[in-house]
């Protein structure tokens, strides 16, 4: 990427896998998921940036792969969907009468595996937004924007966050190396000889980053008053249980929506002011921070705004978000899913217009 295109704000890059997700999760429409795994891809290699860990986009989309054969699997062994096309029938298996419900074997339908494979593409495209978030942003750059009141606990996760990469890039090379010496790259002789210096180059490297992070004078807090530090921890305590009750009251399929709407407002009133007075504990110093220029606010409004077309869409076209597996046919695609696949490219189409 050259350097004089501008680049987006880490908190969009965040919120653009999170719409992503959102909209994954919420259909199973294949051709709908075909789109959105396309606009990843296609993000990832516009806005890839120089020196930037692709390999880790290459790892989550293993990871989702595997997510869907497993899926596919456990469909198979536990059976499909009954008076489908048959495809194949494998040995059942007799369960004790607790477990009358579950059928261990039997027919397997392409019914069945058409609705496995959807379920764990879902999933799957979820993973890969936010492989390809973490191959586009470095998370030592969400660290920097976390408020002062969350910074130990966005420590702990960008540790953790980059743990998995690192992870990945060290049995690459541990790989090359034995390849080069003429030795089995693949199967348990190779796990054996690869798991223990890749679990081991981990564990030091954040034992190393934490000593530095140490030096540097991470985790000072100034003195606040414990009766504020009180009041604060209260606020947190009662925001955090409004958010689950806003969550239950908007996900629940009852007629008391209000009742999210309420609480969710209850939450971030109780959040922001929890936030705003355990900010005053911490001391820490912001060396060129990212700005939100127009791309970072667009990009991140136009994901949020993809997800809730998708849930729009969900609530008009039922069956277009969620296709029935009997009969099978090609799945219809609303308008509004179709803004949700363009609204998911906005930063591929800033890449494009703003690149020299």
């Amino acid at each position: 990427m050259n350097r004089s295109t501008p680049r987006l704000h880490a908190g969009a890059w965040w919120c653009w896998g999170a719409g992503i997700a959102a909209s994954a999760l919420q259909t199973t429409n294949l051709l709908f998921l075909a789109m959105l795994a396309s606009v990843v891809l296609t993000v990832a290699s516009l806005c890839a940036e120089e020196g930037s860990s692709a390999h880790a986009l290459t790892a989550f989309a293993k990871l989702g792969v595997f997510l869907i054969l497993f899926r596919l699997v456990l469909a198979m062994v536990f059976g499909s969907i009954e008076g489908g096309t048959e495809l194949v029938r494998i040995p059942s298996a007799s369960l004790p009468g607790w477990a009358s419900g579950i059928r261990v074997g039997g027919p397997v339908t392409l019914e069945g595996l058409v609705g496995a494979f959807a379920q764990g593409s879902k999933l799957a495209v979820a993973i890969l937004a936010f492989g390809a978030v973490n191959s586009l942003c470095s998370p030592y750059r969400i660290l920097r924007v976390v408020p002062a009141a969350l910074y130990e606990l966005g420590v702990a996760s960008t540790v953790a966050l980059t743990t998995a990469p690192f992870a990945v890039a060290t049995a690459r090379q541990l790989r090359s190396a034995r390849r080069l010496r003429g030795r089995p790259t693949r199967g348990l002789v190779a796990l054996r000889y690869t798991a223990v210096p890749v679990l081991e180059q981990s564990l030091d490297r954040s034992i190393q980053l934490a000593a530095s992070m140490d030096v540097r004078g991470f985790g000072r807090a100034a003195a606040v008053p414990q009766k504020d530090r009180r009041r604060a921890n209260l606020a947190l305590a009662i925001g955090l249980a409004c958010s689950a009750l806003a969550l239950y009251g908007l996900l629940a399929p009852t007629p008391s929506r209000w009742i999210g709407a309420v609480t969710g407002a209850v939450a971030v009133g109780a959040l922001s002011f929890s936030l705003r007075a355990l900010s005053r504990a911490s001391t820490r110093t912001r060396y060129r921070p990212d700005s939100w220029d127009r791309w970072s606010i667009l990009v991140c409004l136009a994901s949020l705004t993809g997800a809730v077309a998708v849930g729009v869409a969900a609530s008009r076209w039922p069956l277009a978000i969620d296709p029935p597996q009997r009969p099978l046919h090609f799945p219809s695609l609303p308008p509004l899913l179709i803004f949700a696949a363009i609204a998911a490219s906005a930063p591929g189409i800033q890449r494009l217009t703003e690149a020299p």
